[in-house]
């Protein structure tokens, strides 16, 4: 069965800062369908909704889906006032946080040590609430070829644009429309953008966060499309921190 829908998310703890964005297969290539914030429609109604038209939807979720291990281990016999043995990185960064910074030159945040744990666990229960809403299990991939009623991935888009050659800084504050717009100019060989003036393309010309979940989709088309770095080895720890599905970088691609 092949992937029918990309539904990328740009996870945040307040509704009309997250991010939403689907794509569909066209007859040439991938295309941006939707593009919203979860102002109107809160985005487990919105998400639910795409997830009722499809067979197999691959969701991107831009958030760390786990905590580094070590952080776990140390916390659970922790009293106040003693020593963390281990080092701040090993408790504070997963591992695949440093796979993607040795690969992309992209550091992504620290979920055991910043505000990003909070949007973490928002990405959490917006994941559990699609379960029981959906009544499919969506579980986390770890290769293309899985996930027969559809699943989860975690993606970063600043990695993602990177990799593509495309701007992946100073796109965010609201000033930045045409940068923005030269951003979706460039993924267009890949995913095609929604026409220029429709609902679509100008929510994510006025919001980047809306902008970042259309990063989302095309991460994941990187990794249904066998792009995407894997894991070097799958094992317990990674079970436990996750995995984010970057493209892998220009110079070991084979185009």
């Amino acid at each position: 069965m092949t992937w029918d829908a990309i539904i990328g998310v740009d996870c945040a703890t307040a509704p009309e800062k997250t991010g939403l964005a689907l794509a569909c297969p066209g007859q040439e290539r991938w295309q941006l369908i939707e593009a919203c914030n979860g102002a109107h429609l809160s985005p487990v109604a919105r998400l639910s909704q795409w997830l009722a038209l499809f067979e197999r939807p691959l969701i991107c979720l831009d958030a760390p889906l786990g905590w580094p291990r070590d952080l776990g281990r140390a916390l659970a016999d922790h009293r106040a006032g003693e020593a963390m043995t281990a080092s701040a990185d090993a408790l504070f960064h997963r591992r695949c946080d440093r796979f993607i910074q040795a690969q992309t030159g992209c550091r992504p945040m620290e979920v055991g040590a910043n505000f990003i744990a909070r949007t973490a666990r928002a990405a959490l229960s917006l994941l559990a609430a699609l379960r029981q809403e959906s009544g499919r299990r969506l579980p986390l991939l770890w290769h293309p070829g899985a996930g027969e009623e559809g699943g989860v991935i975690e993606v970063y888009p600043a990695a993602t644009l990177r990799v593509h050659g495309l701007p992946w800084k100073r796109y965010k504050p609201a000033a930045q429309q045409a940068l923005r717009d030269e951003i979706m100019n460039g993924w267009s060989e890949q995913l095609k953008p929604p026409a220029a003036r429709s609902t679509a393309a100008q929510a994510m010309l006025a919001q980047a966060d809306v902008l970042d979940a259309a990063h989302c989709c095309l991460a994941g088309l990187d990794f249904i499309e066998g792009r995407a770095m894997a894991p070097p080895q799958l094992d317990e720890d990674l079970a436990v921190e996750g995995w984010i599905w970057t493209r892998r970088p220009a110079e070991e691609t084979d185009s």
